[in-house]
């Protein structure tokens, strides 16, 4: 799951390839105006773009040297306790927003991307349902690759929530209507 965060490397890249792929929705011109033509506004936009504020980035020193160097070492993606978005237009810090449903209320303590796959995949979320075209498991007792494929059913979310809740979401692969 860390190259989805390497690709992306801003809370503002991240809510836009994340609404893209799990929601099915393109939100990038509410980064600068509410959307003409959709519901979303720029308080959605920068509220998602809070889900992953606290994601960071660090080099990480390859072996056998002292100190990170860019050119020679990984890169380690990680979660902080702090971290957050700002509404350039208001100014205001923003509390992380599910498209659709408002500000959440994340507990203290809690990784806001939990909060929001825990969101997205509850059976019934219409936009989760609209854009799993279709979803790879790997089993990986029997080395099986098991594909459900076809339109959403809530076996199928219920599938990925058990996934997500036991560590298991970098074997899932979504791929987009």
């Amino acid at each position: 799951p860390a190259n989805y965060y390497r690709i992306a490397k801003d809370p503002m890249a991240l809510a836009e390839s994340t609404a893209q792929l799990f929601l099915g929705v393109r939100m990038q011109c509410a980064k600068c105006h509410n959307h003409p033509f959709e519901r979303w506004s720029q308080d959605d936009y920068y509220g998602l773009s809070a889900v992953f504020a606290r994601v960071k980035f660090k080099p990480e020193p390859a072996v056998g040297t002292a100190k990170p160097n860019p050119a020679a070492s990984a890169e380690v993606i990680y979660t902080t306790r702090e971290g957050e978005v700002t509404q350039p237009r208001t100014g205001v810090q923003m509390k992380p927003r599910f498209p659709g449903s408002g500000d959440a209320d994340v507990p203290k303590g809690t990784d806001r991307r939990a909060a929001f796959a825990e969101w997205l995949t509850k059976p019934g979320n219409a936009f989760f349902a609209k854009s799993v075209a279709k979803i790879d498991l790997f089993n990986a007792s029997t080395d099986n690759l098991l594909c459900v494929a076809g339109s959403y059913a809530p076996a199928t979310t219920q599938t990925v929530s058990k996934c997500h809740k036991s560590n298991d979401m970098h074997r899932i692969i979504f791929l987009p209507h």
